[in-house]
């Protein structure tokens, strides 16, 4: 399982945007954007935020808990992912999508190894 996260302006090939204006998209900037909803004051706190918020997200019903179902089909389906941003090769709240993904994908191969061992 492969998850690559690259940057929407110098990558061509196929990719998920997980950028603002995406159901993905981090809410928190310390920038002035006209997607941010949340003003913070540095882009470690943006992502860590948006790691909490995530969270809260996936426990419901709800557009970013729906992407991520979607995205994790296509990762079960292809073994690989491209995550595309606008922030690479700075830290990008893109990683923290990785990281559910990983974790979700890890969950899910274990239930199945337990169904057929």
């Amino acid at each position: 399982m492969e998850i690559q996260i690259v940057n929407i302006h110098d990558f061509k090939g196929e990719h998920i945007y997980v950028g603002r204006g995406s159901p993905l998209g981090n809410p928190f900037s310390n920038r002035i954007s006209k997607f941010e909803v949340y003003k913070v004051a540095t882009r470690s706190e943006a992502i860590e935020k948006y790691r909490i918020w995530l969270n809260e997200q996936l426990k419901f019903d709800t557009p970013q808990s729906r992407a991520i179902m979607e995205i994790m089909a296509k990762l079960v389906t292809d073994n690989k992912i491209v995550l595309g941003c606008f922030c690479v090769p700075q830290k990008c709240h893109a990683s923290v999508i990785a990281e559910v993904l990983k974790e979700r994908f890890e969950e899910t191969s274990l239930k199945w190894k337990q169904i057929f061992d």
